[in-house]
């Protein structure tokens, strides 16, 4: 399984099969989901986007307590695992879905280098395919988010260089909640997030038509 794929072939098939309808297409993403837009070569079908925690993975990006504790993650904690399992059993830990060990071992590899697959020489012709998306982009970092802090989403998402973007920084206590973290956009609680989400794209088509 290729990292890649989920982008190229999965998401562009959900693009495909959704933009049938006669009516504008929104793109609603999470992490990898901000990151997939660039790998669909009918991007151009999808009217807006609005991505949550977006970064490209480097440990630099990272407070300096953060940082330890991904290295440790990285190094000591998921080679056992994943030679054990076969598989990166990431739901163990309580952090996100499972990951063949072909998309793990990509991610791993990218998340070394500052600027993630763009860095990497073997995907180099990336960097032209994301600066053919011209989709506007809403790109927001939780405060908290030690994951996809702002340094971290601009690493990545400047490389959506012809896409209107407006980047939106947002904290917990703006919406009445402990933490968001990573992870906070699905958790209980969240509903007001999303519901800016439906504003935005409102907004969005009501400015558009005018």
């Amino acid at each position: 399984m290729s990292y890649l794929d989920w982008g190229t072939l999965d998401l562009a098939a959900a693009i495909d099969f959704l933009a049938q309808d006669p009516i504008p297409l929104f793109m609603v993403g999470h992490s990898y989901g901000g990151q997939a837009l660039g790998l669909a070569p009918n991007h151009a079908k999808v009217t807006a986007m609005y991505c949550f925690g977006t970064g490209a993975g480097w440990h630099g990006y990272m407070p300096f307590k953060e940082k330890m504790k991904v290295q440790v993650i990285w190094n000591i904690i998921f080679p056992p695992m994943v030679a054990v399992t076969g598989y990166l059993p990431w739901s163990k830990l309580n952090m996100g879905a499972d990951l063949p060990i072909g998309v793990y071992q990509q991610w791993r590899k990218w998340c070394k280098n500052p600027t993630y697959f763009f860095a990497d020489p073997e995907q180099h012709a990336l960097i032209a395919q994301y600066a053919q998306v011209k989709t506007p982009i809403y790109a927001v970092s939780a405060l908290d988010d030690d994951w996809a802090l702002p340094n971290s989403r601009h690493a990545f998402m400047q490389h959506y260089s012809n896409a209107p973007m407006q980047f939106i920084n947002i904290s917990a206590s703006d919406y009445g909640l402990k933490e968001i973290g990573h992870m906070g956009y699905f958790r209980k609680g969240s509903e007001k997030i999303w519901n800016e989400i439906l504003h935005s794209f409102h907004d969005f088509i009501a400015t558009k038509n005018g």
